[in-house]
């Protein structure tokens, strides 16, 4: 956003209701940008909950600006939650693999069932069990 005011000749002021599509835009050109790159990339980003209206459900998904909490996910193979579970031995982390309902998660490498839907966060054993190669690649 601050490059969008800046270029728009308003640097450190308040975004107007027309700053917000070409913030949008340049959001979704530079993770396309990023994911074009020839390596795998792993992204982090905060979660959003968003109360249904209509139903009274809640979802959480990706804390992003507007729309695109909607369409920067579909940019990616992998889509994981990471969750922690409280547990006698301590907390437990894990990666959620599909969808309950609340929380968003979606993933193409276990289509087949080869996930489970909480998974270790280690991506070298997931892509291990899913047969994909998980060994370190040489540096470009």
């Amino acid at each position: 956003m601050n490059e969008v005011l800046r270029l728009a000749g308003r640097a450190g002021g308040q975004p107007q209701q027309n700053d917000w599509f070409p913030q949008m835009i340049r959001m979704e050109n530079a993770v396309r940008d990023i994911l074009s790159l020839p390596c795998d990339i792993i992204m982090i980003g905060h979660d959003d909950a968003v109360k249904d209206e209509a139903t009274g459900k809640l979802h959480i998904g990706l804390l992003i600006t507007g729309k695109l909490s909607r369409r920067i996910p579909l940019l990616f193979d992998e889509y994981y939650c990471a969750q922690t579970k409280e547990t006698s031995k301590g907390i437990e982390y894990q990666l959620l693999t599909r969808s309950t309902g609340t929380y968003q998660a979606r993933s193409r490498l276990g289509k087949g069932g080869e996930l489970e839907l909480y998974e270790k966060p280690d991506i070298k054993a997931i892509l291990g069990k899913v047969s994909y190669d998980n060994s370190d690649k040489p540096q470009i």
